[in-house]
């Protein structure tokens, strides 16, 4: 009896070790990679203007975004608490907060209102290299209003004076 036992077990764990090798090698079996073609100069400027025109149209601005908090914070919290969203603006302040994560404040050119953007501290060589007054568009998720309305999560989607000088660059 014992010697069955033995044997079962034997068999099913040779079984396991046969399902785990073919799930590997079914995992690992991957397309075959087509290689990139060269953008054309057209297409590379059809790109950027798409780029250039998506982060001005399809965005919310920091202004919009700030007036919704300031006709009703409950429902604006409401609505957009947890959510993803593209926020335009201008860059009024970069920074780094008490524990280190750095920051951007974006609002309008006028100065009225702000959105503080944290961002991940990976992120900091990439917000050194902003300036006060540049127009950039931030991926972020909205979670509060204290003294700014705030965003978390944060990534730099566009820095639209690069990504201009990029279409001159390529016009020429």
């Amino acid at each position: 009896m014992k010697f069955l036992k033995g044997l079962f077990i034997t068999i099913l764990v040779i079984i396991g070790l046969v399902v785990v090798v073919f799930i590997i090698g079914v995992n690992s079996e991957s397309e075959p990679v087509e290689p990139q073609k060269e953008l054309t100069k057209e297409e590379k400027i059809a790109k950027l203007e798409e780029q250039i025109k998506y982060q001005t149209d399809y965005t919310w601005s920091a202004d919009n975004i700030l007036k919704q908090f300031d006709e009703n914070s409950i429902k604006a919290e409401e609505d957009f608490k947890g959510k993803v969203y593209h926020i335009k603006g201008f860059v009024k302040d970069v920074g780094k907060d008490i524990m280190g994560k750095p920051y951007i404040v974006i609002g309008n050119s006028r100065g009225m209102g702000s959105v503080q953007c944290m961002f991940d501290k990976n992120k900091t060589k990439q917000l050194a290299e902003l300036k006060k007054g540049n127009e950039v568009v931030v991926k972020g998720k909205i979670f509060s209003k204290m003294m700014y309305v705030m965003a978390e999560d944060c990534e730099l989607v566009y820095d639209v004076p690069a990504l201009k000088e990029q279409l001159k660059e390529l016009k020429k």
